[in-house]
């Protein structure tokens, strides 16, 4: 399937513009990395008074995460009386900590990371008064690696040794990837930089392969352009390391039809080639109550068949099922959550509810 034109249709609260902010801080995952021509920036919404404020940290200005952080708010802010605030967090590593620490109502991340927060592990192994709390399910990412075609790499473990462009380095899938990457290379030279300057390093010769991404169906603009800057070729997987991949706890793989990935001019492997892929959940706390996460849930759900016209990236939220496809069954949900799931008869035995 080809890259999906990501919408620019935002409610009111949300700006369209270019994308590819400079934001070191903050994540490149396809909710991270920017989306086609979204480029939303920083948006509060002031329909509701301050005392029914509800926060949402997103990643940077530009990002898909972004684009459907600020689109949600903006909903919820003209369905409700409640004045939704969407702003760019320092990482999504950071976004989890602040609502651990009841700083922000609600954000999303990586559900190995989530759990790992949720029993004070790291990379979350932080002194905060509350436990992340889990919702609903937000996105999936597959990440693949390209190299320009003037270089004789073929496979990722070709990679060994050799600066890789790996987007901000606060992202919440970054551990996930560790893990991939430590599996099939040596020694990975990774270079972590905004969204926007990894189609310029690749170009310029400054790493020898950087990350592309499919997030929820829809390639980034940072994608997009890392693939078309340079003439590129998608690198392979070998097939004892795919098998490596497949057997871990807290990543995964899929195979990803080769045409989706608009711009990349060669492919080691045909039709189609692995990737590891992560899961993100949104989340809250027992700081912000019940009743503001039921409402909320409940008004984004309400209003599913219309979200792909805000933004490509809510593709699948179309689909009741989407809601609790990705979710982490160890980490339990917030009683919000639990309500709306059960009212909506999405709810699963196998589900934990928070006793708070």
């Amino acid at each position: 399937m080809a890259s999906a034109g990501l919408g620019s249709v935002f409610l009111a609260g949300c700006s369209s513009g270019s994308s590819g902010n400079n934001q070191s801080g903050g994540d490149s995952d396809g909710s991270d990395g920017g989306g086609g021509s979204d480029g939303s920036s920083d948006t509060t919404t002031t329909s509701g008074s301050s005392s029914n404020r509800v926060t949402m940290l997103t990643s940077p200005p530009g990002t898909l995460g972004n684009a459907m952080g600020n689109g949600m708010m903006s909903l919820f802010s003209q369905e409700t009386e409640y004045s939704g605030s969407a702003s760019a967090g320092s990482g999504s590593i950071q976004n989890i900590v602040e609502v651990m620490r009841g700083e922000a109502d609600l954000s999303r991340g990586v559900t190995s990371v989530l759990w790992a927060a949720y029993n004070g592990e790291d990379p979350v192994n932080v002194d905060a008064e509350y436990q992340p709390l889990q919702l609903i399910s937000h996105q999936y990412l597959r990440a693949a690696l390209v190299c320009k075609t003037s270089d004789d790499f073929e496979y990722v473990s070709d990679l060994s040794g050799s600066p890789v462009a790996r987007g901000p380095q606060a992202a919440s899938f970054q551990p996930a990837l560790d893990l991939a990457y430590n599996a099939v290379m040596d020694d990975h030279n990774d270079a972590y930089q905004a969204p926007n300057e990894m189609a310029p390093a690749l170009a310029a010769g400054n790493v020898k392969a950087s990350i592309i991404m499919n997030t929820n169906g829809a390639m980034p603009s940072f994608a997009q352009e890392v693939a078309s800057r340079s003439s590129t070729r998608l690198l392979g997987w070998k097939e004892e390391n795919i098998q490596q991949i497949r057997d871990m706890d807290n990543v995964t793989g899929v195979m990803q039809a080769n045409d989706f990935w608009d711009g990349v001019d060669e492919f080691v492997m045909s039709p189609d080639t692995f990737m590891p892929s992560v899961n993100y959940s949104m989340i809250s706390s027992a700081a912000t109550s019940s009743e503001v996460v039921y409402t909320f849930l409940d008004t984004i759900f309400s209003n599913r068949d219309g979200l792909p016209d805000i933004h490509a990236g809510f593709g699948p939220w179309t689909d009741e099922e989407w809601y609790t496809r990705l979710v982490d069954p160890r980490i339990p949900f917030h009683p919000g959550a639990a309500e709306f799931l059960r009212d909506n008869d999405l709810w699963s035995d196998d589900f934990q509810e928070a006793d708070v």
